[in-house]
Formats: C-alpha cells, structure tokens, sequence
C-alpha cells in the first residue's frame, strides 16, 4: 500500500473537504497555501515525508 496524505484548508472555498478524503486540516488555510512551501502546513508534510523515507 502507498502511503497518502491529503492536506486541506478549512478555508478552502475551491474543493469542499468531503472531497479530499480523510484530509489533516489547517485552520484558515485557503486552497493554494497548502501547496506554497513556505506555508506553515509545510513543516508537517516536510516531516510526514522524512518519516516514510528513513
């Protein structure tokens, strides 16, 4: 199984979170800051990487 993870913005007005899954939400985020890497978000993801790659 690959691993997924599906980040969604609570404030996201593009895509409603009953399409992205079982998403982490971030509070506030709207729908292109969880893509932008130096969002805040980031440092999760960067570490949910670093986890499945070690």
């Amino acid at each position: 199984m690959v691993p997924l993870l599906t980040v969604h913005g609570t404030d996201d007005d593009v895509v409603a979170s009953k399409y992205a899954g079982d998403p982490v939400e971030f509070q506030g985020a709207h729908h292109f800051d969880v893509i932008n890497p130096e969002h805040e978000s980031w440092r999760m993801v960067r570490g949910w990487l670093a986890d499945r790659l070690a």
